[in-house]
């Protein structure tokens, strides 16, 4: 009985090692879900920083011609310098006709945020105390 035991707890001993090598450290998973989110990128209107300022035109088209066509301009800010406040109401709300609906958590929410952050220098390393 011993011998399975130790099998068995060698087993789940390695199994965990092996495990522990994979995990995304926080700045690899906050840039995948800034680049790969559910649905559309965040990068393909913001940019690979969330610094990208455009103008983008687009046409709504109504089936049978039911309402004239409209064209709109919709404008993409930067978002890196947002507040965490701002860019919450901002991801979350239903005004954005023109921006998909995501339904992050707020963790997720948060590690986009840093993301933006780390990318553009806007995080300051710790300071150490001078001995």
């Amino acid at each position: 009985m011993t011998f399975f035991r130790v099998i068995l707890f060698l087993s789940l001993f390695l199994t965990f090692k092996i495990q522990a090598n994979n995990f995304l450290t926080d700045y690899e998973y906050s840039q995948m879900l800034y680049f790969e989110p559910r649905g559309l990128s965040c990068g393909l209107c913001h940019g690979s920083t969330g610094r990208r300022s455009d103008v983008i035109r687009y046409v709504k088209y109504w089936p049978k011609n039911k309402y004239p066509k409209s064209e709109k301009n919709v404008t993409i800010e930067p978002i890196y310098k947002l507040s965490f406040k701002k860019f919450r109401k901002g991801v979350l709300s239903r005004k954005n006709l023109f921006m998909p609906i995501y339904k992050f958590s707020d963790m997720e929410l948060r590690s986009i945020y840093f993301y933006l952050q780390k990318v553009n220098g806007r995080i300051k390393k710790p300071k150490t105390k001078k001995r």
